[in-house]
C-alpha cells in the first residue's frame, strides 16, 4: 500500500518539478528524506518484529523469520525510484529495462540455488538480494547520467537494512541490530531534523 502511494506521487512530481525549474539538488534531498524515514519505520519493524507478531497472534508465525528480507525488497524498489531519476529526467529509459531483466536473472539463479537448501528463508533472502542489486544498478546508471550526484545515505541506509535483515534471519543477539540500528538513525539526523522542521515547524510559522 504504502509502495503503490509512493509511485502515484513520487513519478509525476520528479517531472512536475523538473519542468518548473525546480533545482535538482532539491529532489536529491527530497529523496534523502524519504530514505531516512524508510529506513525508520523498516528498522523498527524489523527490530520490535517479536511484539508485532505476539500481537497479531500465532496465524501468521511462519512469516516470522522470512518478514526482515521482504521488507527489504519493496524499500529497495522505492529507493530506486529516488535515485533513478537520472533515468527519468535524460529520458534513457532502456537503462530500466536493463536493470529489470539483470535483476530477474540474478533472481533465478539465487532462488535456484538458496530455495532447496534453506527453504522461505533462502527465498526472501534470494528477493531481498535481487531487488537490492536492482536499486544499486539503477542508482549506479543516474549516478553517472546526473553528472556524477551523491546517493551516498541510500547506500548506507539499504546496507545496514540488509545486514539486519541478515541478523534478525539467522537468529543473532537482538543487541546487534538493536547497535545497528541506532547506528542508522545517527547516521541520518540531519535528514531527520530536516523533515521535521519541513512538516512541523514550517505549518507553526
Amino acid at each position: 500500500l504504502i509502495q503503490a502511494a509512493f509511485m502515484r506521487f513520487w513519478s509525476p512530481a520528479v517531472y512536475r518539478w523538473h519542468a518548473s525549474g525546480i533545482d535538482l539538488e532539491k529532489m536529491i534531498q527530497t529523496g534523502k528524506r524519504f530514505s531516512a524515514l524508510l529506513a525508520l519505520v523498516i528498522g523498527t519493524l524489523i527490530l520490535f518484529r517479536g511484539p508485532i507478531f505476539w500481537f497479531i497472534g500465532p496465524k501468521y508465525q511462519a512469516a516470522y523469520s522470512v518478514l526482515p528480507f521482504m521488507l527489504l525488497a519493496p524499500v529497495a524498489f522505492m529507493l530506486s525510484e529516488t535515485t533513478g531519476i537520472g533515468i527519468n529526467l535524460t529520458r534513457k529509459t532502456h537503462w530500466f529495462l536493463l536493470t529489470i531483466i539483470a535483476s530477474l536473472f540474478l533472481s533465478f539463479l539465487l532462488n535456484y540455488y538458496l530455495t532447496p537448501r534453506y527453504g522461505a528463508k533462502g527465498a526472501a533472502l534470494a528477493t531481498g538480494v535481487s531487488f537490492t542489486f536492482f536499486f544499486f544498478m539503477r542508482s549506479f546508471i543516474s549516478y553517472f547520467l546526473l553528472e556524477k550526484v551523491s546517493f551516498g545515505l541510500h547506500y548506507f541506509n539499504i546496507l545496514s537494512l540488509g545486514l539486519m535483515a541478515a541478523l534478525a534471519t539467522w537468529g543473532t543477539h537482538l543487541l546487534c541490530y538493536f547497535i545497528l540500528f541506532l547506528l542508522l538513525l545517527f547516521i541520518n539526523r540531519r535528514s531527520f531534523l530536516e523533515l521535521w522542521r519541513e512538516i512541523f515547524v514550517a505549518k507553526t510559522s
